[in-house]
């Protein structure tokens, strides 16, 4: 799966990303400079979340290599990662807010979706 959205509204920052079964990439458009090269769980339904309208964050949300665990990307303005156990099984569903300010996550079990504040887990 091939998902390329700009992660701010800016070119300067669009980025394309690569989603693969067990790894994603994150390219710079612009020159395809690899940016990031994230190592994932067995990830075969491309579960990735980017924030549409981060005017001041650029933000990417995926399954990390453990069962349950979500890797969050801050690539502006700074270039930091986080990951943190979401829930017991592993993960199906992943989103952003807008603005990147909130991740709601689902596991396979289908019983609850949490919400976190991203800005609290950076």
């Amino acid at each position: 799966m091939i998902v390329v959205e700009p992660l701010i509204n800016s070119l300067l920052f669009i980025r394309v990303v690569v989603v693969l079964e067990q790894r994603v990439y994150v390219y710079n458009f612009a020159d395809l400079r690899l940016i990031d090269a994230i190592d994932t769980c067995n990830n075969p339904k491309g579960i990735c979340a980017l924030n549409p309208d981060g005017k001041d964050t650029a933000i990417l949300a995926t399954p990390s290599s453990q069962k349950g665990y979500v890797r969050i990307a801050y690539y502006a303005p700074s270039n930091t990662n986080n990951v943190f156990k979401a829930h017991d099984a592993a993960i199906e569903a992943i989103v952003l807010s807008k603005t990147g300010d909130f991740l709601a996550t689902a596991s396979e079990t289908g019983t609850i979706i949490r919400i976190f504040d991203t800005r609290q887990q950076n």
